[in-house]
């Protein structure tokens, strides 16, 4: 540096003397003056030099902060895990940053974490302390200590930075009774109350009733053995027009410093009409007029009712017209129709039982007959009644129907040719035969007389 006290190459430099003692003076000192020193006399044959001297620059870190703190207060939750933190930076050496209880002077650190500084020669470090406190905490004082010898030689001693404690106590019970749902349904003109409670919290906690943002009532605490509070606040809510479909809200509030919590339960107003209620609105004469109304709803059905029922006897008789205007046509189709009639007389008849013949004496099985045909019609033979009986074919159709007796006919040589009409009276020419008398009409037998 040289002989020259004043050390001109260096300004923050200097040197004193005092009774043959030369001492080297450094101004604002930074980390760059970290370093080895040492001092020579030159006046000697040979320079004599000293030993060397390291000088360590030391940097006093920031004053502990402690996070979310306002006028040192910090608000904590009751029952609930809080951490609080306290942070010192850019130290040389590292500072040790602990938290203490300042009511016993207990050693409450939870964890320590090293804070890298704004250059490699600096550092930090955050100390946290985990608390769960509860009603009784309130205004408990904590501290954050900050050691290191850069403190002890600015200080003396130590930074600290107190804080007390304010617990905002949540309720453990919070709830609202008469309400089951977010809509509270109520008859029109009927009044409904409601209780909002919050049970053990804390003193600065309110409870306060709003219809939309309107406040109706609010309430603070009362104290209990224990040292929370509970609180309770009712309203009552009647059913009209005006209330259906308001939103109400109870809103519990506890004031912190830099927090704060808050909670609610909301919900609608549903207002329930009667039937009656939406016209004359539950009086006497309205009672009245809604059994006037209901008679003459009955009215109108009935009215209705008859009305149908006299388009369907409409219809039914129309159908039923249709049906004869049908039927007429059918029958005058018919009269212009032609049909052929056959003349013929029963030959033999002969009885059959369910075994295949009659156990008369008389009555023989009968044999095989073959039948020829003529140049005009068939002939049908087949064996003799029993004593030449004969019977009509009325009751030989009948009694064939039971499985007894059967009739053969043969075809009479008189035929003609009649209209639907003449046959219908059974006006048909009679032949001078002693034998009955049937005729067919498209292969069905029918005896118009017995002659």
């Amino acid at each position: 540096m040289g002989m020259d006290p004043t050390i001109p190459s260096f300004p923050r430099y200097s040197m004193s003397t005092n009774d043959g003692n030369y001492n080297l003076n450094i101004q604002n000192t930074s980390l760059k003056d970290e370093d080895s020193y040492y001092c020579m006399v030159p006046d000697c044959r040979t320079p004599i030099f000293s030993g060397t001297a390291f000088l360590t620059v030391n940097v006093v870190p920031t004053y502990p902060y402690i996070n979310n703190v306002e006028n040192g207060i910090i608000d904590v939750y009751s029952d609930r895990n809080n951490n609080l933190i306290c942070t010192s930076y850019n130290g040389k050496p590292q500072p040790n940053v602990r938290w203490y209880n300042n009511k016993n002077g207990d050693l409450v650190t939870t964890s320590t974490r090293t804070i890298a500084g704004s250059s490699s020669e600096l550092s930090g470090m955050e100390a946290i302390v985990s608390i769960t406190p509860t009603i009784a905490d309130n205004a408990t004082e904590y501290f954050c200590d900050v050691n290191s010898d850069a403190v002890s030689m600015e200080t003396g001693s130590s930074y600290r930075n107190y804080v007390k404690l304010n617990v905002l106590v949540i309720p453990i019970e919070y709830s609202a009774t008469g309400i089951t749902s977010s809509s509270l349904v109520i008859d029109d003109g009927n009044t409904q109350d409601v209780t909002c409670s919050a049970l053990n919290t804390g003193p600065t906690a309110t409870l306060a009733w709003y219809r939309g943002n309107i406040s109706l009532k609010n309430e603070s605490g009362i104290q209990n053995v224990n040292g929370t509070y509970n609180i309770s606040v009712s309203i009552s809510i009647t059913a009209n027009a005006d209330t259906d479909g308001s939103q109400y809200s109870c809103q519990l509030y506890i004031p912190g410093n830099s927090r704060s919590y808050s909670n609610s339960i909301e919900f609608t107003v549903s207002v329930y009409y009667f039937p009656y209620a939406a016209v004359i609105g539950g009086s006497i004469a309205g009672g009245i007029l809604l059994i006037l109304l209901i008679i003459l709803l009955i009215f109108c059905i009935r009215r209705s009712n008859k009305k149908k029922e006299k388009e369907d006897e409409r219809i039914a008789q129309e159908a039923q017209e249709r049906l004869a205007r049908e039927e007429e046509n059918r029958r005058k189709a018919l009269e212009e129709e032609p049909v052929t009639v056959r003349a013929i007389a029963p030959v033999n008849a002969a009885y059959i039982d369910d075994q295949g013949y009659s156990s008369d004496s008389n009555t023989s099985k009968p044999e095989d007959e073959t039948s020829s045909e003529d140049d005009s019609e068939s002939s049908k033979v087949s064996v003799g009644p029993p004593s030449g009986e004969t019977f009509s074919l009325a009751s030989s159709m009948i009694r064939s129907e039971r499985g007894s007796p059967v009739m053969m006919y043969s075809d009479l040589d008189a035929r003609s040719t009649y209209s639907e009409q003449s046959y219908n009276q059974n006006t048909l020419p009679m032949t001078t035969s002693s034998i009955p008398i049937y005729y067919t009409r498209d292969n069905q037998m029918s005896m118009l007389t017995d002659v």
